[in-house]
């Protein structure tokens, strides 16, 4: 008998690929009403599903960290904790300017996920989005409706300050998000 799989649990890929196309999708928007002037502050330049030398700034990433799965659990459905990490990399001339602009963009994150979660009761996890250039898919998939039943960031850890071979000053900042969902 050929093998069937007992579950359809999507781990970790649909998540990031929603959080992907949200943040690709509201980001500007976000930027904008952070600075009060549209246009002041550029999306970012890059989306990464790995961390990897940057060519362009501002930078995204999101990345799985880990995921949990319970002993206990019923055979239908998989509760997990699962982390993501997620990065924001900026650069510019001034070392004073490369702290507001993190900052700003750290915000302008936060605010499309929680917004994302409030406004629309998490519709926009479930439905197929546009992604960015580059991350090797067009769409996201979008995840089984009613799977996600929490997601939140917990923490955010700035890194330091560092000189670019081209004079440029750069710095990144990493977040913790926590994601629980409920899978079959």
């Amino acid at each position: 008998m050929p093998w069937t799989s007992a579950y359809n649990a999507l781990f970790t890929e649909a998540l990031i690929d929603q959080l992907l196309a949200i943040i690709y999708r509201d980001m500007q928007a976000a930027l904008d009403f952070i600075s009060g002037s549209p246009g002041s502050l550029p999306s970012f330049a890059e989306y990464e599903l790995a961390e990897m030398a940057i060519h362009q700034f501002p930078v995204l990433l999101l990345t799985p960290d880990s995921e949990v799965f319970d002993i206990n659990m019923s055979s239908v459905v998989a509760q997990t904790p699962i982390r993501i990490t997620g990065g924001v990399a900026v650069a510019h001339q001034k070392p004073n300017m490369v702290a507001r602009l993190l900052q700003r963009y750290l915000r302008a994150v936060y605010l499309v996920i929680r917004t994302s979660v409030e406004r629309t009761q998490a519709a926009d996890f479930y439905a197929p989005l546009a992604l960015p250039p580059g991350v090797d898919k067009d769409v996201s998939a979008g995840l089984v409706e009613g799977s996600l039943k929490l997601i939140w960031i917990e923490s955010l850890a700035y890194g330091e300050l560092k000189r670019r071979p081209d004079s440029t000053f750069m710095r990144t900042a990493y977040f913790s998000l926590l994601a629980e969902m409920n899978e079959k």
